[in-house]
């Protein structure tokens, strides 16, 4: 099914922004107004197919962003949309909502991480993987933040060596 972004507005007026699959811009519609939104902008999302340029350090403080909010006891779907929230990157919310709409409908986090290899490295995919099957998401991402960070340091000294 192809990916459908969203513009919406709720019951307070707030602007909410999201992703969701559909089969047609007619059903995105229907499911943006399920969710007691009401919709301004639907269009299917146009980074199917295409590279995704996403820095090193975006996905750092990505990690580091989701590590906090999950040390915090706050629900993963939640977390997500409130990192993606804070991100300038709209290739790296664009991964996010992607995520987020199939946690959503019951995949786990680490299987859908799988479909973007150009962002998520094997050891990364494998770590979540583990943490989402123990429970213990909140650690895993702290120790991956600290890892990435710790290795984007390294590549700055190797750098300017």
């Amino acid at each position: 099914m192809p990916a459908f972004s969203y513009i919406a507005i709720n019951e307070l007026g707030v602007k909410k922004k999201g992703i969701l699959s559909a089969d047609s811009e007619k059903e995105a519609r229907k499911m943006v107004k399920d969710l007691h939104l009401t919709p301004l902008k639907v269009s299917e999302s146009k980074n199917t197919g295409k590279k995704l340029k996403i820095k090193n350090k975006d996905i750092v403080v990505m990690t580091r962003q989701l590590s906090i909010l999950l040390d915090a006891n706050t629900p993963i779907v939640d977390a997500l949309e409130i990192t993606a929230s804070q991100l300038k990157n709209k290739n790296l919310i664009y991964v996010i909502f992607n995520l987020k709409e199939d946690i959503v409908q019951g995949k786990r986090l680490g299987n859908s991480m799988k479909k973007f290899p150009e962002v998520f490295s094997s050891t990364y995919i494998s770590m979540v993987s583990a943490g989402d099957s123990s429970g213990n998401l909140d650690v895993v991402f702290s120790k991956l933040a600290d890892y990435l960070e710790e290795t984007a340091s390294i590549r700055q000294k190797v750098t300017s060596a």
